[in-house]
């Protein structure tokens, strides 16, 4: 059962990756139609032959026209959005583990985070992260530099990659016996976007998640790391 979450969000991962594969299209061109009484079509043609062609537009309507309606009809190179400006992530998820501490404590924590920045390209992001990670034992809150890109320019399926690098604040209330301590934070992974309007949608990623830290106890002090399997989906802008 201390896995289920992550099962579902699997599940949830690999019907999204087939839908897109069925649904894949080019959309760096589209289609005009001219027509005998001064209309202007945009769309996708579907089917043409000697009698009649059926154009999709990009609300999903179709229109059937007879070759006597038609003037004439062209190809027309989409203008590349402008991948140019302000960006932003917002992810939840879970962080997975295995026997990692002397506690024996293995259960999944629960982790959430926002990363705004600046996309210089769609290969280049870079910002500030702030999240909370809900670990068994310990609330650790990382602040964090984030840096991003999409392995491919375009599509309503993009893989993506993100490195992240920072420091997990732990606000875990102390007591007479044991402090918590901060440490060092690092993560890196891939994952994918699904496009809505080329400039947001959502997204899965999957990655590994170090936290350091350490308590102190009786004037000794322990050190521990975390290491986790982050996997997550949210949107981005």
């Amino acid at each position: 059962m201390k896995y289920l979450n992550i099962f579902i969000l699997l599940i949830f991962v690999n019907g999204i990756s087939c839908a897109l594969c069925a649904q894949s299209r080019n959309n760096t061109t589209r289609d005009i139609v001219y027509l005998k009484n001064k209309s202007v079509l945009y769309g996708k043609i579907i089917t043409k032959d000697a009698n009649a062609l059926t154009l999709q537009t990009q609300d999903g309507s179709r229109f059937v026209f007879s070759l006597a309606e038609i003037d004439s009809n062209a190809v027309e190179a989409l203008k590349p959005l402008v991948y140019k400006g302000f960006g932003h992530y917002t992810e939840i998820g879970a962080l997975a583990s295995a026997q990692n501490r002397p506690d024996n404590v293995t259960t999944a924590a629960f982790s959430f985070q926002t990363v705004n920045g600046y996309s210089f390209s769609r290969q280049l992001f870079a910002g500030i992260g702030l999240g909370a990670d809900l670990y068994a034992t310990q609330t650790i809150i990382p602040v964090f530099a984030s840096i991003r890109g999409n392995f491919v320019n375009s599509g309503s399926f993009i893989p993506f990659y993100f490195i992240d690098g920072g420091y997990g604040v732990n606000i875990t209330s102390s007591t007479t016996d044991i402090q918590y301590k901060s440490g060092l934070l690092f993560a890196s992974g891939i994952g994918f976007k699904i496009s809505l309007n080329g400039h947001a949608g959502f997204l899965v990623s999957f990655g590994y998640r170090l936290q350091k830290g350490a308590t102190v106890s009786n004037g000794f002090k322990d050190n521990f790391e975390y290491n986790r399997i982050a996997l997550r989906a949210g949107f981005y802008l």
